[in-house]
């Protein structure tokens, strides 16, 4: 038997595990607004296979337990022999085996899919994700685009988060651009940990021009005398402000240069208020 035939089988077998962490890290938060999207399948096969194995493994434990209760049995003897690329005899129909295997392959990824949406709703549920570091996302624009960062903080943790209040700095040759707003939707990228995209709504911009000034100042020689100099500075002036019309408001954060953060909890908000 052809040893590539046996370890592109071995790959497959892994690769309802390979599907679970993609089920798992591609899903959308619970609250149908703040998305996660990372593929995994962009990483190295040798990540691949080692982040995979534990679930690999227990989704075959749990088909290998299924298939039982259900009456039909595996031939561990025959697998063993194929995997090690043994002859195998002639009376073997390989053709019932294809289908077989296809048919526990179709049913592993089923399990995989079920599995990863359990384990990605339990996880966001319970917020284990801020306490495991093994369930942790590597993308931390997710903890800090959701809040979720606060729950590592002792004093936060227990934080009301309705609202997220983004202020975006950009630039261009000639202005300085800040963009106000809250957070609607959000992108991160596929192939890096990094951010693609923010949506706003209800955003304003506003539109600075940089001047550079010059002012007098005196500067000190020594202890019995001083000299007067022009000291240039820089300042920005507001040319602009306005309300953004549309609904929403779409900044790719290749032209961000700078970002700013605030969690707005209205609890505290009507409280002050009343």
């Amino acid at each position: 038997m052809n040893i590539v035939l046996s370890a592109f089988i071995i790959i497959l077998l892994l690769y309802p595990g390979i599907f679970f962490r993609n089920i798992y890290f591609r899903g959308r938060q619970l609250d149908g607004v703040y998305k996660l999207r990372i593929n995994i399948l962009r990483q190295p096969i040798w990540e691949q296979v080692v982040a995979s194995l534990g679930p690999a493994l227990l989704i075959h434990f749990i088909g290998t337990q299924l298939i039982t209760l259900l009456g039909f049995g595996i031939d561990y003897a025959f697998l063993y022999a194929f995997l090690k690329s043994d002859s195998l005899p002639p009376t073997v129909n390989l053709d019932t085996y294809f289908l077989f295997f296809c048919g526990y392959f179709t049913f592993t990824m089923g399990i995989g899919l079920l599995l990863g949406t359990w384990a990605r709703s339990y996880v966001f549920n319970r917020r284990l994700d801020t306490k495991i570091t093994l369930l942790r996302f590597s993308n931390e624009w997710f903890y800090w685009l959701t809040g979720r960062i606060l729950e590592s903080d002792e004093a936060h943790k227990d934080r009301s988060i309705d609202l997220i209040a983004v202020h975006a700095l950009a630039e261009t040759k000639e202005n300085t651009i800040v963009y106000d707003g809250f957070l609607y939707d959000y992108t991160l990228t596929e192939t890096t940990n990094g951010l693609d995209r923010i949506v706003l709504f209800y955003a304003s911009k506003s539109i600075y021009r940089k001047s550079v000034g010059s002012r007098k100042a005196v500067a000190k020689t020594d202890e019995h005398s001083s000299e007067e100099m022009l000291e240039q500075f820089e300042h920005y002036e507001r040319l602009e402000k306005r309300e953004i019309q549309q609904e929403y408001l779409i900044i790719p954060y290749s032209q961000i240069k700078n970002l700013t953060i605030t969690y707005i909890d209205l609890s505290d908000a009507t409280d002050s208020v009343s």
